[in-house]
């Protein structure tokens, strides 16, 4: 069960810059849409960006409240890196 949930927080990470790399594409292609077009256009960017948010703030409350779960899926080499720049920290 712990698991599931662990690799469903990696796939909304996943989907989530995926949004991103959406909106950037076409938020860029705004110049080239004339017409009543724009109107569903702007909706279909604005609602897209409220999703992106949503994802967001899901993706920080589930990071806040699961660390030491997600932390314990990480892989090993990463966990080092974080173990060296912990240690670093608590030093200075």
């Amino acid at each position: 069960m712990v698991k599931e949930k662990v690799n469903c927080f990696y796939f909304l990470c996943f989907s989530f810059f995926i949004d991103l790399i959406w909106i950037i594409f076409w938020a860029g292609k705004f110049d080239q849409i004339i017409g009543i077009e724009k109107t569903a256009y702007i909706l279909v960017v604005f609602f897209s960006f409220l999703g992106v948010l949503i994802k967001l703030i899901v993706i920080t409350a589930i990071g806040l409240n699961e660390w030491d779960t997600i932390k314990g899926y990480l892989p090993k080499k990463l966990l080092e890196k974080l173990n060296v720049q912990q240690q670093m920290q608590e030093e200075i």
